[in-house]
């Protein structure tokens, strides 16, 4: 039987939003590495009532029931005592554990409370994983044929006793495989999936949308149906994949960029110069990358890059022809291979008839050909920059592969 997992955050402050709960996605990874699938995550106060419900909960759906927070020497911490109640247990005081706690405030010259001794308690028939860092160690009990494992809210410490928690559990490992992609809606992919896709490879296929796309996740311990999921997705959006691992848009180019000996220039209007940092975030992109133009007015546009004062007058700033100037204008104003640029309207102001917020036309200047491409892109102004500059990459990586 594949092992699950339930994660219980506990604790009033991060119901209040004083603190982020960051230790349920790393716990959730961890596992995740180990073949353990998270089921449940919770998070809940510190209440003896909601963690005994929880647990009752979390024990239905899974076999490892991981606990944070409340294993402090004050009178809200109560997680150890109510798992004990919980369990019908009793707390017993660890020798070795006594000493630590003692030497912890020695070490630091700092008296020690007598409520500080709490922390050398564990639950009777657990076993203890001691904290290098603090005064409350993981504590692991076996319920049967499940686990509960509890641990401090405090993310370093958790950190440091984790994979030791991890030694002896193994899960079943499943096959993922990721593939990025840009300038296609979630909603869309979804429905096309839905539409075409046979049941068992909708199943597995996991939507995770960003500003610059939407990253697909295939999960199979089926390694046949996963190479399945893989090929679907691949004949049905190629044009949109640009990855199939966690290498963003710009590594990807940069690699074909420097494999094939091919130099690139930007001129960018509406993007401000986001294209370029993308390209120069990749170490070694002075290989292929001459040079940027950040062309903000239409003064610029026409001095700059050539941009033609009629065209500006009659089609405006934003439009295809303009794009198209400004790619072959930076591609012969830098000698290089490929020019590429970005005109449009980030918003939130700027909207026009037929010009709405969010319409960005973006160009690849490639040999004798430029193509031009017109999207409209979500609110806000960043968003916007954001997916027309991975859009245009995406272009360049089309033009290149040819």
């Amino acid at each position: 039987m594949r092992k699950k997992a339930s994660v219980i955050a506990i604790g009033n402050e991060i119901l209040m939003g004083e603190i982020t709960d960051t230790n349920s996605t790393f716990i959730s990874r961890k596992l995740f590495e180990k073949g353990i699938l998270t089921v449940v995550r919770l998070q809940i106060p510190d209440k003896r009532e909601d963690i005994e419900q929880a647990l009752r909960f979390c024990m239905e759906k899974s076999n490892i029931i991981i606990t944070t927070g409340g294993l402090g020497p004050t009178n809200d911490d109560i997680t150890k005592k109510t798992i004990a109640n919980f369990l019908g247990r009793d707390l017993v005081l660890v020798d070795d554990l006594k000493n630590w706690v003692e030497g912890f405030f020695q070490r630091r010259g700092i008296p020690m409370s007598d409520v500080n001794l709490s922390q050398a308690e564990i639950i009777e028939g657990s076993r203890y994983i001691m904290n290098p860092i603090g005064t409350a160690p993981a504590i692991i009990i076996n319920v049967g044929k499940k686990k509960i494992a509890m641990f401090p809210g405090v993310p370093s410490e958790l950190y440091v006793m984790f994979d030791k928690f991890l030694e002896g559990i193994e899960g079943s490992i499943p096959v993922t495989t990721l593939l990025r992609t840009t300038g296609i809606a979630e909603s869309d992919i979804y429905n096309e999936v839905k539409k075409d896709a046979p049941q068992k490879i909708q199943k597995i296929i996991y939507y995770y949308p960003t500003w610059r796309g939407v990253d697909l996740r295939i999960v199979s311990y089926d390694i046949d149906l996963q190479k399945d999921a893989v090929n679907f997705l691949k004949h049905k959006f190629g044009n949109y994949i640009y990855s199939l691992e966690e290498k963003e848009i710009e590594e990807i180019v940069g690699i074909m960029l420097r494999n094939k000996g091919i130099s690139i220039s930007v001129a960018e209007s509406c993007t401000g110069g986001l294209v370029a940092d993308y390209i120069t975030d990749v170490p070694g992109s002075s290989d292929y990358f001459i040079g940027g133009v950040v062309a903000y007015s239409n003064k610029s546009k026409i001095n700059i890059l050539g941009v033609r004062q009629n065209d500006i007058d009659r089609f405006g700033a934003v439009s295809e022809i303009v794009a198209r100037e400004m790619a072959e204008g930076v591609k012969s104003l830098f000698n290089a291979d490929i020019g590429v640029s970005t005109t449009g309207i980030a918003g939130p102001t700027g909207e026009r008839p037929g010009k709405p917020l969010g319409l960005v036309y973006m160009a690849v200047s490639y040999k004798n050909e430029t193509i031009v491409k017109k999207q409209i892109f979500l609110s806000p102004r960043k968003r916007v920059k954001v997916a027309a500059a991975t859009f245009l990459l995406n272009m360049v990586r089309e033009v290149i592969k040819g």
